[in-house]
């Protein structure tokens, strides 16, 4: 794990290491600063989600640690890291021997399905602490036999915390649910008797989920235009799964329609494998099927009028889905493992280790090749920023003019956030600003009056 976990953070670091801050991080560094630390920012729509984690790391930044990006580059391999630790503590948990557990970490550690979630701190921030919580309740709940209290209690609260930071994981219990009814019948419970250790199991998280979506609908947190017609959501979750799942998790072209066939083979082969052995997986694998189609469908409904159900395509909106199907591929290996008293020598691990090694290379290599939509404008609008902190520095006490700033760094939709003294205000500048005086044009140099 010691090592996994150095690949990890230094295949990130090189990934990223030209990759800043864009467009909607400042727009929310902006909101943070305007407002300060209150209810008022906690509770701060962003694009129709209610998510006070968010706003509060965006607090963090501007008015404590500043606007540094190894922070985020830390932040990003510490969330990763969390994730793949708890699918270890999954695999362990379900006896999955190393040798089988090795490929599927490799996956979280490398897939290149997070690498346009990493690119963008919006969408990391939003995502990755989503993914870790996510992974860490199902690690809490998913386990054999029944759920002590101490496990209830402690999902619930990841489970609260988590929706702090990403509206998608209300659909959590959906998989949790079929989760435990699947460990429920393996063990020979009827269905009745099953339905009610259910209801035990996961009695803390309906009222956590009810008082979640009772502010959201209460807040008017809403974002976009809902679908006339079912057909474009059905066409939205189709190519989430196809496209945007599993294509990206294998680092497969999207647009090429026979790998896009040999990825959704690939992702059903361990469905199918697993039911066969014990049907009773059906019930793990309809709960993760239910959460994904719920979650999709709440995206579709903000999302796909204005934009097309093609943007289902993009990586970033599958990023924890990734993970909780490596979870439950874990559990299922787990559990046809135990049915046919698989052992596995310590001999394998060496083979294990060469071949994850070799997958881990293939998937940073398909990674590397993601097109990057933002990492021409990450540089150009670094260096406006450095231009624009030494021309406030050069300015001194005289007064600087407030003018907008380029649609590059803030496009005119943020009016009227994309202001340059409210740019000055999150990079701590003192600099003095007015209706005229000395001009900042568009590097971001001190040109006069």
């Amino acid at each position: 794990m010691a090592l996994l976990a150095g690949a990890q953070a230094a295949f990130i670091l090189y990934s990223r290491r030209h990759d800043w801050f864009f467009l909607d991080d400042f727009l929310d560094f902006i909101v943070a600063h305007i407002a300060g630390l209150n209810w008022s920012l906690l509770g701060h729509d962003l694009f129709g989600q209610f998510s006070p984690g968010y706003r509060l790391v965006d607090w963090l930044f501007v008015d404590v640690t500043g606007l540094h990006y190894t922070i985020v580059r830390l932040f990003d391999i510490g969330c990763i890291a969390g994730a793949t630790l708890m699918l270890a503590i999954i695999a362990r948990a379900w006896r999955v021997a190393l040798p089988v557990a090795l490929p599927v970490l490799a996956f979280v550690a490398f897939s290149p399905i997070f690498q346009t979630t990493y690119q963008w701190f919006a969408s990391a921030l939003l995502v990755l602490p989503g993914m870790v919580f996510g992974t860490a309740i199902i690690a809490c709940m998913a386990v054999r036999g029944p759920v002590g209290c101490r496990r209830r209690a402690a999902g619930a609260v990841l489970y609260m915390l988590g929706l702090c930071f990403y509206a998608k994981l209300l659909f959590l219990p959906v998989l949790l649910a079929g989760a435990r009814l699947f460990c429920a019948r393996d063990q020979g419970l009827e269905f009745p008797a099953a339905l009610r250790r259910l209801a035990w199991d996961l009695g803390l998280f309906v009222p956590v989920a009810l008082i979640y979506a009772a502010i959201v609908v209460g807040g008017h947190y809403t974002s976009g235009v809902p679908p006339h017609s079912v057909m474009p959501v059905l066409r939205f979750i189709g190519i989430g799964f196809a496209q945007g799942l599993a294509a990206n998790l294998f680092g497969f072209d999207p647009a090429s329609a026979p790998l896009r066939l040999l990825a959704m083979a690939l992702i059903l082969l361990p469905v199918a494998a697993s039911i066969a052995i014990n049907r009773f997986t059906a019930w793990l694998w309809a709960g993760f099927a239910a959460s994904f189609v719920l979650g999709m469908a709440a995206v579709a409904w903000g999302r796909v009028v204005m934009f097309g159900p093609d943007i289902a395509a993009i990586a970033r909106y599958h990023a924890e889905t990734a993970v909780f199907y490596l979870a439950c591929v874990l559990i299922a290996v787990g559990v046809c493992g135990a049915r046919f008293s698989l052992r596995l020598p310590v001999q394998p691990l060496a083979l294990s280790a060469i071949l994850s090694g070799a997958l881990a290379c293939a998937l940073m290599g398909a990674a590397l090749r993601v097109p990057l939509v933002c990492a021409e404008d990450d540089g150009r609008i670094r260096a406006y920023v450095t231009a624009f902190s030494a021309s406030l520095q050069a300015a001194g006490s005289a007064a600087v003019k407030d003018d907008a700033l380029p649609d590059w760094v803030m496009p005119a939709w943020m009016f009227p956030l994309n202001r340059q003294r409210l740019l000055a205000g999150i990079l701590g500048s003192p600099a003095r600003f007015a209706d005229q005086g000395l001009v900042i044009d568009g590097q971001g140099r001190l040109v006069g009056r």
